[in-house]
């Protein structure tokens, strides 16, 4: 198949679930590209679609391809601010397993989407912290744990403990 670079969401949407992998790495690295261009419209069809779109890249054995779904989402929640907050709860399950992931890089995508997450105000640093303190706490994946404590410490940094209360 060969690949063309599409012009808009929709023409990414379209190519996301038949891409064969070295299409879906092209793909990838395009739409990220398109996202962080403020000058492209991101209006499209149906915006759960390429949330939808980008699950299984997220969900993937191929860590380059979790890391730029990961880059894709950071930069998608820049451009939609809260409006993001209807997809947060399809995609922050998997940004948690991905957080403990094997990639360094991956886990360093991971923590930084949520960080965007609070900067953008999808969430607020406590409901975040308590979204994730549902599952991380107790996660089978020690990797994951340590993560967790380390985006509590980035959040701390970042927002102080006005924003964030420990709760028993």
């Amino acid at each position: 198949m060969a690949y063309r670079k599409p012009n808009d969401l929709d023409g990414f949407i379209q190519m996301m679930p038949k891409a064969d992998m070295r299409v879906k790495a092209l793909l990838a690295e395009d739409l990220v590209t398109f996202l962080s261009d403020e000058t492209n419209s991101i209006v499209c069809m149906d915006m759960g679609m390429l949330v939808d779109g980008l699950m299984p890249w997220l969900t993937g054995s191929h860590f380059k391809i979790a890391q730029k779904s990961l880059e894709a989402f950071s930069e998608l929640i820049k451009r939609l601010g809260p409006d993001f907050n209807a997809y947060s709860a399809t995609v922050l399950p998997h940004v948690i397993d991905r957080l403990g992931d094997s990639k360094d890089t991956v886990r360093e995508k991971a923590q930084l989407l949520l960080q965007v997450v609070m900067e953008y105000k999808v969430l607020t640093p406590q409901a975040t912290i308590d979204k994730l303190a549902a599952s991380c706490f107790k996660h089978k994946n020690s990797k994951v744990r340590e993560e967790f404590l380390q985006t509590i410490v980035n959040t701390l940094n970042e927002y102080g403990t006005s924003q964030l209360s420990v709760r028993t």
